[in-house]
């Protein structure tokens, strides 16, 4: 007040971990054997460090890089599609699902559909 004097109080306050954001970019189709880039975008409201879990949705073991590793790859991670599925149809959707994780806890997901294109044999 206007004599100087004041109440001191306290108030507890409890800070949730905010999840990290995430977005995929990369061409819409590859074929069989050839190389596909996959650009990964993470950030983090808290400048929590982040990692990357890569299911590429064939069958093959997860992926997974720390933002260091990403970084040194320019953003971009690169994989190859071995085979389309067998079938009447030359292309096979293939759904990739990558899990951005912070060291609090958090995590979000984002998917990114490519068509795997089959790629004629060759004959010599």
């Amino acid at each position: 007040d206007e004599d100087g004097s004041f109440v001191l109080g306290s108030q507890s306050v409890q800070v949730n971990n905010a999840n990290p954001g995430l977005s995929l970019a990369g061409a819409a189709a590859t074929n069989e054997g050839a190389s596909y880039s996959l650009a990964i975008t993470g950030s983090d409201v808290a400048a929590d460090t982040l990692s990357y879990s890569i299911d590429w949705g064939d069958g093959s073991p997860a992926q997974v890089v720390t933002a260091a590793q990403l970084a040194t790859l320019g953003g971009s991670v690169g994989h190859v599609f071995t085979d389309d599925q067998d079938g009447p149809v030359n292309t096979t959707a293939r759904t990739i699902t990558v899990t951005a994780s912070d060291e609090d806890g958090g995590s979000t997901q984002a998917t990114r559909v490519v068509d795997v294109n089959n790629v004629a044999p060759t004959l010599a």
